[in-house]
């Protein structure tokens, strides 16, 4: 969050005393002479959107019974992005018997501006991945949860030889975020088996 102020200046005063000097969201110094510094504590005011903003006031007093006035300090919210985690790389097995040929994972996608809330975009069986033509089927719901099922039929899989040897699919996805996108990336590493002569 960023914030505007607001000038102030007392003449003529020894010293001066602060109203509300800490506030929820942030602290207020004064000098005696009056020069002051107002610090905002960023992680209260993660949660401010682009479009929101909070006021906080300070009123400021000589303490030879002269005037008064009041500090304002208006915070500006910011669009966080959000943030991507979880399981994003997994392995399959060509086709022997007990190897799986199946990878499967959980992301979560948060973001600390309160007012969004961002959803994955689901993906159904989706057979092209990120460098064209894919090894197998990706499938992701909008929670999250994703599958990969290697399609053991590939001349591709079937041509590697052992689990030195492998092809990875890689899967570029999306999360929408308050109506911007961010994106991340699920890999699978397809390892290769002896296959029976």
């Amino acid at each position: 969050a960023v914030f505007n102020t607001s000038s102030v200046t007392l003449t003529h005063i020894d010293t001066v005393a602060v109203t509300g000097g800490q506030s929820s969201l942030g602290y207020l110094d004064i000098t005696a002479d009056g020069h002051w510094t107002y610090s905002v504590g960023n992680s209260l005011t993660q949660y401010l959107d682009t479009t929101e903003t909070r006021v906080e006031t300070f009123t400021v007093a000589a303490l030879d019974g002269g005037a008064t006035e009041t500090i304002t300090i208006t915070i500006d919210g910011a669009a966080d992005t959000a943030v991507i985690t979880g399981d994003t790389t997994d392995n399959v097995f060509e086709g022997d018997a007990g190897d799986a040929i199946t990878a499967s994972g959980t992301l979560a996608v948060s973001d600390s501006d309160a007012s969004d809330t961002p959803v994955f975009t689901a993906v159904t069986n989706a057979t092209t991945n990120d460098g064209g033509t894919s090894y197998g089927t990706f499938s992701m719901l909008a929670n999250g949860n994703w599958t990969y099922t290697l399609n053991e039929e590939d001349t591709a899989v079937q041509a590697l030889d052992d689990a030195s040897d492998t092809l990875s699919d890689s899967y570029t996805f999306t999360a929408t975020d308050g109506g911007d996108e961010v994106t991340e990336k699920v890999t699978v590493t397809i390892k290769g088996a002896n296959d029976a002569s």
